[in-house]
This record gives structure tokens, sequence and C-alpha cells, in this order.
């Protein structure tokens, strides 16, 4: 299965990592230690623009029900409903049947 991130919040975690390295390359003689502080510069720019070419993904967030039952009366016949958007049937079978609703797409496996 696909796993999605929120780019920002890597672009984010980088410019963190950025900051440590500008703080420890700050008033550092060591050359040796300096060059591996720049290597580690440019390794974050380059993992900067490749976060940044790569086209986002179209998700949508997963939304989660499950179906209700209303039994029925002396007026009323028996519905199963939908808890996310409310649409409803009168076909009781709907719960084995249908393991996301039909109008709005949601998942159902919510507990009762």
């Amino acid at each position: 299965m696909a796993e999605y991130i929120e780019r920002e919040k890597i672009l984010d975690a980088i410019s963190e990592q950025r900051r440590f390295y500008l703080h420890e390359r700050d008033g550092e003689t060591d050359m040796e230690k300096l060059y591996l502080l720049w290597g580690s510069d440019n390794a974050l720019t380059t993992m900067e623009d490749i976060m940044s070419d790569i086209p986002a993904a179209d998700v949508a967030p997963v939304v989660h029900g499950r179906w209700e039952h209303t039994r029925q009366t002396i007026d009323t016949l028996g519905q199963t409903q939908c808890t996310n958007c409310g649409w409803w049937t009168l076909d009781p079978s709907v719960d084995g049947a249908y393991h996301y609703c039909p109008n709005c797409g949601a998942k159902m496996d919510l507990e009762d």
C-alpha cells in the first residue's frame, strides 16, 4: 500500500537540520570538520530540491462510518442508514453487502 507524507513537514525538518549545521559551522577552524558540514549542507539542499520537484499525489482522507439500523414500527418501515452522510435504504442486507457507503464513500468499519 502506498504511503503519503506531508511535503511541508519534511521541508521543515530539513530546514531544522540545516540550522544545526550552520550553528556547528560558526567559529569552526578544523577544515576537515568544515568540509563535512559543507557536504552535509549540500546534501540537504539536494534533498530539498528533490522533494520540491516530486509531484503531489491526489489523495483524499479516509472517512469512517457505520450502518445504523432503525426498526420497523406500525407507522414506518425499517431503515439502514449511513452515520456519515445520512443516506438510507429500506434494504437491510446492505449492511453485509456494502463495506463502503454508495453515497459518500465512507468506509463502514466503526464499531457500535
